[in-house]
């Protein structure tokens, strides 16, 4: 049969005999012997209930080592960050097309940082983790922004080439990005209108210069049949980005 006790078995056993030899006495002397009994069996328990205690303090100790070094790793993180803010803000340049997985990584970093923790470490830590966290999330706030200011100038720049449906989209988020969080600004405003006409402005452009290719070889004809395409491409797309405006003269695009 299996036991579920706190005692070895030969304590186990030294208990049973006591038992038993108390059962043989009578009353008086059986009372006494129950009494240093149970204070025997006390005084075990207690033993136990020590080493018990200084195995859960040791094994709190290494949750609060582990716990330490998760937060010294999101603080390094934070630290990391803050550097490339600030240099991105004196003027440094930008080589490549910014990547969104840092600020949400770091969200998701503070946002997980203790579910797992035992509820003594949580309230030992509590303190701590809200510093961490109002720090950390002004951070992510401000690597955001600068995500989308980036993408914004690298679209703008022409230095990456996108597709045309990745442009449309990578715009379209941009502007709901300022959008939604107040900070639009004229100068962003502008930026992005400039972007959606030359969007609106690519297929129009690319059956002109057809165009032009086919004057220059005497096909007026072919010619004439490009343009009229241009047109109602030119109409079709820049209806998608400005619904309330007519679309320019095609001219301006052959011109």
């Amino acid at each position: 049969m299996k036991r579920h006790t706190l005692l070895s078995d030969d304590e186990l056993h030294l208990y049973l005999k006591k038992i038993r030899r108390i059962a043989k006495m009578d009353d008086e002397d059986a009372l006494e012997e129950v009494d240093e009994f149970i204070k025997m069996i006390h005084m075990s328990y207690s033993d136990y209930r020590l080493d018990d205690e200084d195995e859960q303090e040791e094994l709190y100790q290494a949750e609060l080592e582990d716990a330490k070094h998760e937060i010294k790793a999101i603080k390094d993180d934070i630290n990391r960050y803050q550097r490339e803010l600030n240099r991105r803000k004196k003027g440094g340049k930008l080589k490549y097309r910014p990547d969104d997985r840092s600020y949400t990584h770091l969200r998701e970093l503070l946002e997980e940082l203790g579910e797992e923790w035992s509820e003594r470490l949580k309230k030992e830590l509590s303190e701590e983790v809200a510093s961490l966290r109002e720090i950390g999330s002004e951070i992510a706030e401000k690597m955001e922004e600068q995500y989308y200011n980036d993408d914004l100038n690298l679209i703008e720049s022409e230095k990456i080439k996108f597709s045309r449906g990745s442009e449309i989209i990578a715009i379209n988020n941009i502007d709901e990005y300022f959008q939604s969080r107040n900070i639009m600004t004229d100068k962003i405003r502008k930026k992005i209108r400039k972007i959606r006409e030359r969007i609106a402005w690519a297929r129009a452009k690319d059956k002109l210069l057809k165009a032009e290719v086919a004057n220059g070889s005497g096909n007026e004809k072919k010619a004439e049949k490009l343009i009229k395409e241009a047109k109602v491409l030119l109409k079709q797309d820049w209806a998608q980005y400005f619904p309330n405006e007519s679309p320019p003269d095609i001219e301006k695009g052959i011109n």
